[in-house]
């Protein structure tokens, strides 16, 4: 009765029971969920070699834990000791499964080793620590190993055997301006479609790491200073080619080599960081002036009649800035300003968005503004940009200023814009010039300061 209590439940447990007898070598017990997890069944298990289930690897470890057992049980009086082993088995099919065996070693009355057995698959166990491990390791964006991961294999690779070994470090260029202006999904997508160049030339040893949120470094086993050299231009010329939005990719990039064990390793990463820091700041104006032309012309591209406007703007800008007698510089600021208030229009209209210059939820100089300061060329005129749909009276927005709190430059901006905005039919329908210059002084004292709308006046009066 009570083997076939046995029986009935180690037949219809998922489990795997074994009993091995090792003096004998052969299997005393197989339970029948052996086969689900082979593809052998019972009577097959018994002509085939356990060594077919496994590779070499687990065959040889599993055989010194079992050495390892019968040796402890020999010098027990009370023999009997407990092990534990994970290992891949094959199907006969040619699939693997991860499996959990317990194993407990003791002496029969006929002082025989006997290894009694329960196997258990985990192969959602182990796929889950898997995931966990990766996730630990690497970066979910891009697949790159992490920082953590880098320093360990940095180590792993300064060796002869590798030299001379090659460390790049890269930074994506324009990576908060994406973030700033079209939102991180766009900035996920510049460091993705960066990250697959820079993948893309990759050779069978080289290592990938993402180390910080823009920063990059690439392992390069066995490549010199002028390999090393081409594959950086490559590089940067394939990036040349990809863009986001109006967002061109690039790469300030630096790297330096160890040749020998009397270089040392941290020195050689130090001088790869530090050259593409020079790098980076040996070019950073002119990738600045670059993006900011590609911003616009991209905005163009899309809204026309936004570039036709904001030169008009510019120019009427600065005919009013004459009447009042401005500065040269006071000039060139308030010129810059009519030119670039309206960038902020450019991410919705990226989207396909119509563009509504009355729609205050929209605040178009808000986004001017966070866009202007993201450039050091810009930066000085931003305030005015972002304060110029402000009103005399303190009515506007986006502060509520009034009267002179208001800049000179944001109030000559605030009624040059309305007054190009009315002829050119901005806001449904084109007006004469009569007409616009009208509205403008029916808004005197009200929207705008009655000094600039007399300056207006007169040159009205000129172009007439």
């Amino acid at each position: 009765a009570t083997e076939e209590k046995f029986r009935l439940i180690t037949e219809n447990i998922s489990d795997i029971i074994w009993v091995i007898n090792l003096t004998q070598d052969k299997i005393s017990y197989l339970s029948p969920s052996m086969k689900n997890l082979t593809g052998y069944s019972i009577d097959e298990m018994q002509k085939i070699k356990f060594k077919q289930l496994v590779n070499k690897d687990y065959y040889n470890n599993l055989m010194e834990i079992i050495t390892r057992n019968q040796k402890l049980i020999e010098n027990l009086d009370n023999p009997s000791s407990h092990d534990r082993y994970e290992m891949e088995i094959k199907h006969r099919n040619g699939y693997s499964t991860w499996t959990e065996t317990e194993m407990k070693f003791y002496k029969n009355e006929q002082k025989e080793t006997i290894i009694i057995c329960s196997t258990r698959n985990i192969d959602s166990r182990k796929k889950d620590e898997d995931k966990i491990n990766f996730l630990l390791n690497h970066d979910s964006l891009t697949g790159f190993i992490n920082r953590r991961a880098f320093e360990i294999i940095l180590k792993e690779y300064d060796n002869p055997s590798n030299y001379p070994l090659t460390i790049v470090f890269s930074d994506i260029n324009g990576l908060k301006l994406t973030n700033d202006i079209f939102g991180h999904n766009a900035g996920d997508e510049l460091i993705k479609k960066s990250t697959k160049v820079l993948k893309s030339f990759a050779r069978e040893k080289d290592v990938f790491a993402r180390i910080g949120g823009d920063e990059f470094v690439v392992l390069m086993p066995n490549t010199d200073f002028e390999k090393a050299s081409l594959l950086v231009s490559k590089i940067k010329e394939a990036l040349s080619k990809e863009n986001i939005y109006a967002i061109k990719c690039s790469l300030s990039m630096g790297f330096d080599v160890k040749t020998s064990n009397l270089q040392n390793l941290q020195t050689v990463k130090e001088n790869a960081e530090s050259e593409m820091y020079k790098e980076k700041a040996a070019t950073g104006k002119t990738i600045d002036q670059e993006m900011l032309q590609s911003i616009l012309h991209t905005f163009y591209q899309v809204v026309p009649d936004e570039k036709l406007h904001s030169e008009y703007t510019a120019k009427i800008c600065e005919q009013i800035g004459k009447k009042l007698k401005l500065t040269g510089n006071e000039l060139y600021i308030l010129r810059e300003s009519g030119r670039l208030h309206n960038i902020g229009k450019l991410p919705e209209s990226l989207k396909g968005s119509k563009l509504d210059p009355l729609d205050k939820s929209k605040c178009y100089p808000a986004v001017s503004y966070r866009i202007l300061t993201l450039f050091d060329e810009t930066m000085d005129i931003a305030d005015f940009v972002y304060q110029h749909k402000e009103n005399w009276d303190g009515s506007g927005y986006p502060k509520g200023l009034k009267g002179n709190e208001i800049p000179l430059i944001s109030q000559i901006l605030g009624l040059a814009d309305h007054y190009v905005s009315l002829i050119s039919g901005l806001y449904g329908h084109i007006v004469t010039i009569e007409e616009a210059t009208n509205i403008i002084n029916s808004l005197s004292g009200i929207n705008y300061n009655p000094e600039i709308v007399d300056a207006f006046n007169m040159l009205i009066k000129d172009i007439k």
